[in-house]
């Protein structure tokens, strides 16, 4: 462990961590308050399924995809859009909310 090329000192600062925290916890347990407080605790653990289950589409989606329905990319140009197109030469004004709002 060296501070001047900081090599281990994560590593040292860590167990040290561990250690007081694990320290603090052996208190906690050790106290009569603990025991009330266990006592009305309690940690539900889900059951495993073992049976796999298919997603679900919906029958609408199905159709559309067996009649080659094709999802369109944008249906109007946005001003990010206008903005790479235009590169340099764009600039925004309060006139261009309009097509926000629109």
């Amino acid at each position: 462990m060296s501070t001047l090329t900081q090599e281990g000192v994560s590593e040292v600062q860590n167990t040290a961590c561990d250690a007081l925290l694990a320290h603090r916890i052996e208190q906690k347990m050790a106290g009569n308050k603990v025991e009330s407080i266990m006592n009305r605790l309690h940690v539900a653990v889900p059951k495993a399924s073992q049976e796999i289950r298919a997603p679900h589409i919906p029958e609408g989606v199905l159709a559309r995809r067996a009649a080659g329905y094709v999802k369109p990319e944008t249906i109007r140009k946005l001003e990010r859009d206008m903005e790479l197109e235009l590169g340099d030469d764009y600039i925004w004004t309060s006139r261009n909310t309009t097509i926000y709002l629109s």
